[in-house]
């Protein structure tokens, strides 16, 4: 089936007052960047005249609590168990498509390319174009995970969702929306039958800080932490998880623990992590935890922000979350791969490779960004440019619609002509 709008719902091209709906399967509930991502753009949409609500698909369900602090408009929620996607879920979703009524619809989650062709038929016939939210490769999966405790098998899987993903994107999708530009060139690289519209939405924040907001922030949160007018303040903000690169992390944090170095490390890490930074036992280390709503603030009270990675797929495609919080506190970012997405453009100049560590003062402020060149981070910004290509290709679309029309018009009115004469 070609990609195209369903003629028999009378559609109307509306510039303004576009209404989204996004299917993940995504924890739209936790903190982490992805989900930050997919919050912050909403919220940047509403903000911009598009009514923007979700259809949520959970692991167990999502409960009227997550729902409630969510923060963005919950249109439907279903319970998917791992690849399985229930029947009736699929109904669920055609009833929110009824009753919404959406312009355009946002897919993000590698599972729902398995059912594919049922859900593209589904948007396809409610009139609504298709976008997918391409965060990641499926190819990924074989990096991080195992299937039944076998690395072939997961092989065997991304393989699977990788020919599933490609099949919906040349088969239903009319945008793809994804945040790096190493994940644009894997599309057309690995994606090559895929020929709609490729945007970039950056994992940005809500508002960038002026000058005098981050001088006030930083001399506040100094004092607040305790952390010397002659100290070297290094903090590292996130999980210790797989994809990061604790040798480097922690080898760097004992490479500077001498008495005699001025350099301070803080670690805001979740509270499970603390023992294993604990460990450690060096006494320039500092183990805390912040919520997300203070964090961007305190992060202005340091001059390096540690962002060590190993060298895989997921971090090819990625950019963190705490690229533009660490951006946004005029940090240095300490690196150890420097092929991720996000090290292009502006961002490129505030990338320090680790070993590099310390810089003097003129370089550290040259690989600050300023206030200026921050507001294009910010998701008002961004997602300016995605709402005007959001309403071209519908224009387009229904455009080539009424030509096809009319030029089914024209040959039938022909053949009448010619049966008469």
């Amino acid at each position: 089936m070609k990609k195209g709008l369903n003629s028999e719902q009378g559609i109307e091209v509306v510039p303004k007052g576009q209404r989204l709906l996004v299917i993940t399967t995504q924890n739209i509930f936790s903190e982490n960047g992805a989900r930050s991502l997919m919050r912050g753009k909403a919220r940047a949409l509403s903000e911009q005249g598009v009514s923007v609500k979700f259809f949520c698909l959970r692991f167990g369900g999502v409960s009227s609590k997550q729902r409630a602090a969510a923060g963005v408009e919950v249109a439907g929620t279903g319970t998917s168990e791992g690849w399985l996607l229930r029947l009736g879920v699929l109904s669920d979703i055609r009833a929110t498509l009824r009753t919404y009524r959406p312009d355009w619809v946002l897919v993000s989650g590698a599972w729902l390319y398995l059912w594919g062709d049922k859900l593209g038929r589904a948007i396809s016939l409610s009139g609504a174009c298709i976008a997918v939210d391409l965060q990641g490769p499926v190819d990924e999966i074989a990096e991080y995970q195992r299937v039944l405790g076998s690395r072939f098998l997961a092989r065997l899987l991304s393989r699977w969702l990788g020919w599933a993903e490609h099949r919906f994107l040349s088969r239903w999708t009319h945008l793809v929306e994804t945040m790096s530009g190493n994940a644009v060139r894997y599309l057309s690289r690995h994606r090559p039958r895929y020929d709609g519209s490729v945007c970039l939405v950056k994992c940005g924040f809500s508002e960038a800080f002026t000058d005098a907001r981050y001088a006030s922030e930083r001399v506040a949160w100094r004092k607040k932490l305790g952390i010397g007018a002659d100290k070297r303040a290094v903090v590292f903000a996130g999980t210790l998880s797989g994809w990061q690169n604790k040798e480097a992390l922690f080898a760097f944090a004992k490479k500077h623990s001498s008495s005699a170095d001025k350099t301070e490390v803080h670690f805001f890490v979740p509270r499970a992590h603390h023992a294993e930074v604990a460990a450690l036992g060096l006494h320039n280390t500092r183990t805390g935890f912040l919520p997300s709503a203070q964090l961007q603030s305190a992060l202005c009270a340091f001059d390096y922000g540690l962002l060590p990675r190993e060298e895989t797929m997921t971090n090819y495609f990625a950019f963190p979350l705490k690229v533009s919080e660490y951006a946004n506190a005029r940090l240095g970012i300490l690196v150890t791969y420097r092929e991720m997405g996000w090290m292009e453009g502006l961002l490129a100049r505030t990338c320090i490779d680790i070993d590099a560590f310390p810089l003097s003062e003129k370089k550290l402020a040259s690989a600050r960004l300023r206030y200026e060149d921050l507001r294009e981070l910010e998701f008002s910004h961004m997602v300016v440019g995605l709402i005007k290509l959001y309403g071209k290709i519908r224009r387009d679309l229904v455009s080539s619609k009424m030509e096809v029309l009319a030029r089914g018009t024209r040959g039938a009115f022909q053949h009448a002509i010619d049966i008469r004469r």
